[in-house]
């Protein structure tokens, strides 16, 4: 799957490093390229075509790294990306985007440094936006998701899940991430970052897909892509296998460090459908919880259209449910977010009627 072989070039030693070409074959790949590229910019229809052909053609790879131990699809992310080689190279990748897949890092616009050891590739925000918005044509059509989704099923499902729950834990638990990150900060210093770089231990998962995804994710907070390729995964996941992200919210919530959800549906302002709200935490004692994360959607849709991190406020519980109510603070017509922090003060949110997001958290906002 596309949008998967594009995770895997931002992971360094996740695949083999291309064969040194001739300088003859070189000039003739340039050529070709310099003309594939005119034919792509003249025709989007063309390079959508591409895509379709490289989904189509999932159960047509090979492995293209000889000396990888070929236990595609189940395991990490290199062998992933050796198969996906079959039908679209970094090169080629580089010809239909035309704006740098890197900002900067060990690889250059022909060639994947994937063995360095004091660098990583840091992600264009712009060709990650041209991924989510390009790389999953099933999004828009339900001919070919229908088409592709035994494609996905087989050989795609296995890492998108993975990586989805591993990014959720590590945004749950954001102190052990940074720690993780300033160690993996030293490695790179040092020049010994280990071709695998995994300290959190998931159960259920590939332990290889586990490990490149945790060093996925962790160089994508270091480089401030993480938020558009969660998007991009979410869109993916969301197209083909929805049921799973559902289960996920509210598994991980439940059971990870004894968390629960807290779900209410309310109406913030009669020009808008109703919200469901929940809250993400940790149950206290039976008088007060630890909010971690809030989600909001709207109507009957199943993809919330905001998520609130890190919230890690405590609240006064209230029976089996969260303190929540709703109060116009700022006089703006549209409801705000109140939890209780005791009998005198709240944590607010207020909701931006420009934005339609809940923005601005006023500390112990009183009545």
């Amino acid at each position: 799957m596309p949008f998967l072989l594009i995770m895997a070039m931002g992971n360094s030693a996740l695949a083999n490093e291309p064969e040194n070409e001739p300088d003859s074959d070189k000039n003739t790949v340039a050529n070709n390229t310099e003309k594939s590229e005119d034919i792509l910019t003249k025709s989007p229809a063309l390079t959508m075509a591409l895509i379709k052909n490289l989904w189509q053609k999932l159960d047509q790879t090979t492995n293209q790294c000889p000396d990888e131990q070929n236990d595609f699809p189940e395991a990490g992310m290199r062998i992933f990306y050796c198969h996906l080689k079959t039908f679209l190279s970094y090169e080629q990748l580089q010809t239909l985007v035309r704006i740098p897949i890197f900002l900067n890092g060990p690889h250059s616009k022909t060639e994947l440094k994937v063995d360095a050891k004091n660098s990583f590739g840091h992600y264009n925000p712009a060709f990650v936006k041209w991924l989510t918005e390009n790389l999953m044509p099933a999004a828009k059509e339900a001919a070919f998701k229908e088409r592709t989704q035994p494609l996905y099923n087989q050989y795609v499902k296995p890492l998108a899940r993975t990586y989805y729950v591993i990014h959720e834990r590590l945004v749950a638990h954001p102190d052990y991430r940074q720690k993780q990150q300033a160690n993996y900060f030293k490695l790179l210093k040092n020049g010994q970052l280990p071709e695998y770089y995994e300290n959190l231990h998931q159960q259920g998962f590939n332990s290889n897909a586990v490990k490149s995804g945790i060093a996925f994710w962790l160089r994508r907070f270091i480089d401030g892509t993480e938020s558009a390729f969660f998007e991009g995964l979410k869109t993916l996941l969301m197209t083909y296998d929805a049921d799973f992200i559902i289960a996920t919210q509210v598994l991980e919530a439940k059971i990870y460090r004894n968390t629960q959800v807290w779900t209410y549906k309310r109406i913030i302002n009669p020009q808008l459908p109703e919200l469901t709200f929940k809250f993400i935490g940790r149950l206290l004692s039976n008088k007060r919880a630890e909010i971690v994360a809030m989600q909001f959607y709207q109507g009957n849709e199943s993809r919330h259209f905001q998520t609130i991190k890190d919230v890690n406020r405590v609240i006064v519980i209230d029976g089996n449910d969260v303190d929540f109510r709703l109060k116009d603070i700022n006089l703006d017509s549209y409801q705000d977010i109140r939890l209780m922090i005791n009998s005198q003060n709240y944590f607010c949110w207020l909701f931006d009627s420009t934005k339609k997001l809940f923005v601005g958290l006023l500390l112990k906002c009183g009545w």
